[in-house]
């Protein structure tokens, strides 16, 4: 059979071999598409170390939609579950070499004793259904934001996010803190990319010099230094020994 197509194809010009396949590609397709997947966490009291209940959480979307809604409401300490989401889309299938289907969104988590906490939950396919482990520390004050950033236009995540990053260096001396790495599901890379993301971007959407965005970065990244070095050290034979 391959030998019979392969031998007709040759016959026709290179041109309307191509144009055939192209327009085969170009078909619209209904699917199913995670918007989110099926998301577990923890939160925490940023101050105490102790997990936190009675929680609100929503994911705000790239398009700023809102998952659940009515927000999902969390009475397990610490624990949270937020459900998946699909959406059935119907799209025109294209052609493509390489690229990339990354996406995400921000996780808002709200309780009537503290300012809003967030999390970037990101890098996510249409079609991954779960992803787990995610921490939110959340805070009764927020830090002042320094007076360049003051005049900026802020995410909604912003003085969260700087907030952690200035106690980064604290929280990376905490035991508990720690513990969240191995025990339950957390990785240090999902804080580091929240903090990036939320921080990373004024000299390009505010107009501050590269020094200055430099001055930034440097608040977290001795601290997620650190963290590197505590998680391996936690997850010896030692360390286990010590109760970790």
């Amino acid at each position: 059979m391959w030998t019979l197509v392969k031998i007709t194809l040759g016959r026709l010009p290179v041109w309307l071999v191509a144009t055939t396949f192209i327009l085969a590609s170009c078909v619209p397709i209904q699917q199913e598409v995670v918007v989110v997947p099926q998301t577990t966490g923890s939160v925490w009291d940023a101050h105490t170390g102790d997990a936190v209940s009675q929680v609100t959480l929503r994911a705000r979307t790239e398009n700023d939609e809102f998952y659940p809604s009515p927000p999902l409401t969390s009475d397990t300490p610490g624990q949270f579950s937020i459900p998946l989401w699909e959406e059935e889309r119907t799209t025109w299938r294209l052609p493509t070499v390489g690229g990339s289907y990354r996406s995400g969104y921000v996780l808002e988590v709200s309780h009537a004793d503290f300012m809003n906490g967030y999390m970037l939950i990101a890098f996510i396919h249409p079609f991954q259904r779960q992803t787990d482990g995610y921490p939110v520390l959340m805070y009764r004050e927020y830090t002042p934001l320094p007076d360049l950033l003051e005049a900026c236009t802020l995410r909604p995540a912003t003085r969260h996010a700087w907030t952690l990053a200035s106690d980064l260096n604290r929280l990376a001396r905490e035991d508990w803190f720690n513990a969240l790495f191995i025990s339950f599901g957390a990785e240090i890379y999902m804080i580091e990319e929240y903090l990036d993301s939320e921080l990373n971007h004024f000299y390009r959407s505010c107009g501050i010099s590269g020094e200055e965005q430099l001055a930034i970065q440097r608040t977290y990244r001795s601290a997620i230094e650190l963290l590197i070095q505590n998680e391996a050290y936690l997850r010896t034979p030692n360390a286990r020994r010590q109760g970790f």
